[in-house]
């Protein structure tokens, strides 16, 4: 099933296909779980530059002033996975989501999705009920 939940503002997206390896349905938000321990590294390095540059750019005041603990992010996180896609994927279905790779504009759960692809992880965050595919770069 091709899904395009809605128009990715950045001209940097990419399609990806994500399938439901569960035998039970699932979200976009369960795959946000999964990835909670990648996200939480992403999260707490994001911060500490966001520290260092504090005085130097705007951003960096932005985003501690916005998420001042990892909760309060990672709960934006699923927020955004919702606004990506909020149905439920049944067992050993396959949904296309085009995502984009701005956070601010995008949405958080579109970026982490991209970032798979791109050198966002040191490494691709494992799920035991989903898998990940790139598909295309729209660039």
């Amino acid at each position: 099933m091709k899904i395009r939940n809605s128009f990715v503002t950045n001209s940097s997206s990419s399609s990806f296909c994500i399938t439901n390896r569960s035998n039970k349905n699932l979200t976009i938000k369960d795959l946000m779980k999964d990835w909670k321990n990648s996200i939480k590294s992403f999260y707490e390095e994001e911060t500490k530059w966001a520290s260092e540059s504090f005085t130097k750019y705007s951003w960096g005041k932005q985003f501690i002033e916005q998420f001042p603990t990892f909760e309060v992010f990672f709960n934006k996180v699923l927020e955004d996975a919702d606004f990506l896609y909020d149905k439920e994927i049944k067992p050993q279905e396959s949904v296309e989501l085009e995502c984009g790779d701005h956070q601010s504009v995008d949405g958080y759960a579109s970026y982490f999705i991209h970032g798979t692809w791109s050198d966002l992880f040191p490494f691709t965050p494992y799920s035991e009920n989903f898998n990940v595919e790139f598909l295309e770069s729209h660039h």
